[in-house]
């Protein structure tokens, strides 16, 4: 059986979502995390995962109803790794992650 986390609000605090990663992870451990949700916002930069050397400890997929939703469904209909580990799903549709229909 999967173990999923769900979480809803990012809006592009992932910061503090990998800390919240991190803290539960000790506690159990998870396949991959969706969130839904406003997840980017204005100030999510995703080449500061570069630059501060941040690892995404485990798979996470987004939906995003934020301000740049309309964007993201224009360019990536199908979705888009956007740094490793953090995938955009795309405009609609079922993929299937992990043996699961999302």
């Amino acid at each position: 059986m999967k173990k999923v986390l769900i979480t809803g609000d990012v809006e592009g605090n992932f910061d503090f979502l990998l800390s919240k990663i991190e803290q539960l992870s000790q506690k159990q451990s998870f396949d991959f995390c969706l969130c839904v949700g406003k997840t980017l916002s204005t100030n999510f930069n995703p080449n500061q995962f570069n630059l501060d050397n941040k690892k995404i400890p485990l798979p996470i997929y987004f939906v995003d109803t934020s301000e740049f939703s309309p964007v993201l469904h224009t360019l990536y209909p199908n979705g888009i790794e956007v740094v490793p580990n953090l995938t955009f799903l795309g405009k609609s549709g079922i993929k299937n992650i992990q043996g699961i229909s999302i």
